[in-house]
């Protein structure tokens, strides 16, 4: 089954591009989430599809990966840089 694009709070991020981007930027996900000021393991969540993240969160990710949010939201690739 396909995963949604929204919810009732809006966009979903969606884990494949959150992933391709941080490998793309060069980040471990350790890196990354100490980079975004967020635990490790909920990064992980993330990425495999099995927490969403809070604006909050969103908001650090893309600062971290210098990106804007609406990047985070597709599952389209990331433009090579």
């Amino acid at each position: 089954m396909p995963r949604p694009t929204t919810s009732v709070h809006g966009p979903v991020p969606c884990p494949s591009a959150i992933v391709a981007i941080r490998i793309n930027a060069g980040f471990t996900r350790t890196e990354l989430a100490a980079e975004a000021g967020i635990d490790r393991t909920h990064l992980w969540r993330i990425e495999c599809g099995r927490s969403e993240p809070s604006v909050k969160t969103l908001r650090a990710l893309a600062t971290a990966l210098k990106v804007p949010i609406s990047a985070l939201l597709t599952d389209a690739p990331p433009a090579a840089s």
